[in-house]
């Protein structure tokens, strides 16, 4: 005995549409990240139904991130045009990465006058890590050609300010008037000459006129500190 199985070519098509269709639906069991990235929340649940716009999970994208710094208004103008900030990241053994300039607010976010400065940072060794804090160096101003001096050699007493130098063998005081501060050097704007033998040791023991006896000269700056 035979039997013979005869299909209709509208079952046919019924039957691959039905294909299709459940390969579409199949389709939309398996959820693909529209970028690459650390998943910092998994909101889905084995079990759980879905529907259009429900959230799935959080991805971040850490290849590139960024650091958000807070500017004092006084600083806003200096800051405006800079286009690269170094960055210290502490929990990385000190890591110095380096920032673009990506956005400045055009108002302050706190009752503290902060802008908020968004610096963006290469990261593609994905080293950097959400909520990392950093020591942003932010160089407001460049001055060349002018005399600066260590910090400690002015003496202040009232209401002048002073630095001795060495002429002959003799301390010589020499009133003067400061500018910007950078760690511990101090600009002099008024009242020293480039060449200038400053006294930087002993120098709060002396006076006007006193005799010197010289022991080291030192070119470097640095050596003061020594």
């Amino acid at each position: 005995m035979k039997c013979s199985f005869v299909f209709s070519s509208l079952q046919v098509k019924t039957s691959k549409a039905a294909l299709e269709n459940a390969e579409l639906m199949l389709s939309r069991c398996t959820i693909k990240a529209p970028i690459s990235g650390v998943i910092r929340r998994l909101d889905a649940t084995e079990g759980l139904l879905l529907s259009v716009s429900d959230p799935v999970a959080e991805i971040l994208q850490v290849d590139r991130v960024k650091a958000v710094v807070g500017i004092p208004e006084s600083d806003v103008a200096l800051v405006r045009n800079i286009k690269e900030v170094h960055l210290t990241i502490q929990a990385l053994d000190n890591k110095e990465v380096v920032g673009r300039h990506h956005f400045l607010a055009g108002s302050p976010e706190s009752g503290a006058r902060l802008y908020r400065l968004e610096l963006a940072i290469d990261n593609e060794d994905n080293l950097i890590m959400p909520g990392m804090f950093f020591r942003a160096k932010l160089v407001k101003r460049v001055i060349t050609d002018t005399v600066a001096v260590p910090l400690f050699t002015v003496i202040k007493r009232e209401s002048e300010q002073f630095v001795f130098v060495e002429e002959d063998g003799v301390a010589i005081k020499l009133p003067v008037e400061l500018g910007i501060m950078e760690e511990w050097r101090v600009q002099i704007t008024k009242g020293l000459s480039p060449g200038s033998r400053v006294v930087v040791e002993g120098h709060r023991d002396i006076d006007h006129g006193h005799k010197l006896n010289t022991v080291r000269v030192i070119e470097d700056l640095r050596e003061a500190l020594l």
